[in-house]
């Protein structure tokens, strides 16, 4: 399921629990008719939504999308990273910069995976200047 697979990681910085049994929600699809499927997975996706993400959450999350690029980083990159998250977690760098250099990292990586996430393009993009 696309839209699950592109979910995965904006589920996990909201709440585990919920990230987890979508999971197995889907992994187990062929049990449920449509219907049912469609209406658990939205209550539960719902739900999921209703925690806030805390900085030990996100933190998480990137070290698990930092995990995806680092054998195509260059070592000297792997190290800002590492030095960029701890900053991050020690609440002396905002999510912003730090969510932005991972997308430069993942476009430098080429990983399509990490780069689909809604987690790193929560908005549409969308055309601010006009030629």
């Amino acid at each position: 399921m696309e839209f699950h697979r592109q979910e995965k990681f904006l589920l996990l910085a909201h709440d585990e629990a919920c990230y987890r049994e979508l999971g197995r929600l889907v992994g187990h699809i062929c049990d449920f008719t449509a219907d049912d499927f469609k209406t658990q997975y939205m209550n539960l996706f719902q739900l999921a939504l209703t925690h806030k993400p805390t900085v030990s959450k996100h933190y998480n999350v990137l070290q698990h999308l930092y995990g995806f690029l680092k054998s195509s980083l260059a070592p000297n990159a792997k190290l800002l990273f590492r030095e960029m998250l701890v900053e991050f977690k020690e609440l002396f760098l905002p999510l912003s910069v730090v969510m932005s250099t991972l997308k430069v990292l993942t476009k430098q990586a080429e990983c399509g995976y990490v780069d689909s996430q809604t987690y790193l393009n929560p908005f549409p993009r969308v055309a601010t200047f006009k030629a």
